[in-house]
């Protein structure tokens, strides 16, 4: 992170392997080789495309071969749906939206690591309400998708309720 940053965990998530409807390996079992053969689209904002499953393929003696590094989810997740690439993402997300972009999604060959996801911000703002207000606002949100995604169940409450009241509070309207 760059200097005078900070983060707060939003959830805790599993990576998903993710690649187009008829991939011509969407059947095959996925080893951490078969993994290594095919070009994947990652999401990075600093351009490095580099992450903890580029050390888990490190110590199997293996590389993943980047075809693309692009800085959003949703683009990512077009890419593949387009090609013949795969990307490795959060579970949550490519199940949100795996009908939308007619997308397979399957454990990959390295389903031990999770991963945090985070809002980043300026650490002389993140104690202003409204950051506070909107790390909260994301964080809810998220929950709300995760139960109604992962668990098929409609959310409780509709997303983001909790923190709109608190907005309310917050700015005085």
């Amino acid at each position: 992170m760059p200097p005078g940053t900070v983060s707060r965990v939003v959830f805790e998530d599993r990576y998903a392997l993710v690649m187009r409807e008829n991939h011509p390996a969407a059947a095959k079992k996925w080893t951490l080789a078969e993994y290594a053969k095919w070009e994947s689209v990652v999401v990075s904002l600093i351009g490095d495309g580099r992450s903890d499953i580029d050390a888990r393929l490190a110590k199997a003696g293996l590389a993943r071969r980047i075809g693309l590094s692009i800085p959003h989810f949703m683009g990512c997740l077009a890419v593949v749906s387009a090609t013949d690439m795969i990307t490795t993402t959060s579970r949550l997300v490519a199940t949100r939206y795996a009908k939308t972009y007619r997308l397979v999604v399957r454990d990959p060959p390295f389903p031990e690591i999770r991963f945090n996801n985070t809002i980043t911000a300026s650490a002389l703002r993140m104690n202003d309400p409204v950051i506070r207000w909107f790390c909260t606002l994301v964080k809810e949100v998220f929950e709300a998708v995760q139960q109604e995604v992962m668990q098929g169940r409609p959310p409780r409450r509709k997303a983001g309720q909790d923190a709109a009241a608190r907005t309310r509070r917050v700015v005085g309207s």
